[in-house]
């Protein structure tokens, strides 16, 4: 029995040994968004999964989002790790944003303007947001709102020059 309880540490020891902790964990939530960022989806995937797996955060479930698209061309899972990342972060920009592709590749137009819609309620100068939504209402056919959009970038555009 006491050779059992002398082993106990040490088998607890090795079974919490492989979580990294301290600013390693941030380590991978920034070589996912790096590796996404430059299109290296197979890299990100790799480092998107280990930042799941110890960070939870918006970021990398995001990362695994966009990896889906590219990757495997899984609407479905992409929009589940879009959702995760929005339950961990329900303003998060990006997850908002790429969530409204899905319903747009899916044809679901009035969905995705509103999570666009909300994207720029929260962040009006969040261009990639406006730039998507004039090309979905340009699909849909509403050229006069599309132009009124093209007009917000435009000043916007403006602004940061």
């Amino acid at each position: 029995m006491t050779r059992y309880l002398l082993l106990l540490p040490l088998l607890i020891g090795l079974a919490c040994a492989h979580v990294p902790s301290g600013p390693v964990k941030y380590e991978y939530e920034d070589a996912c968004q790096e590796d996404i960022m430059v299109g290296d989806y197979l890299n990100g995937k790799i480092s998107c999964d280990l930042c799941a797996q110890y960070r939870f955060s918006a970021p990398c479930y995001n990362g695994l989002g966009l990896v889906e698209i590219e990757i495997y061309k899984n609407l479905d899972k992409a929009e589940e790790y879009f959702n995760k990342a929005l339950k961990r972060d329900s303003d998060f920009l990006q997850a908002l944003n790429n969530i409204a592709f899905v319903y747009f590749a899916r044809q679901d137009y009035e969905i995705s303007i509103q999570y666009l819609e909300k994207v720029l309620k929260l962040d009006p100068s969040y261009e990639d947001a406006r730039a998507n939504l004039i090309y979905m209402l340009i699909s849909m056919g509403e050229m006069d709102r599309a132009e009124q959009e093209a007009k917000k970038l435009k000043v916007l555009d403006n602004e940061v020059r």
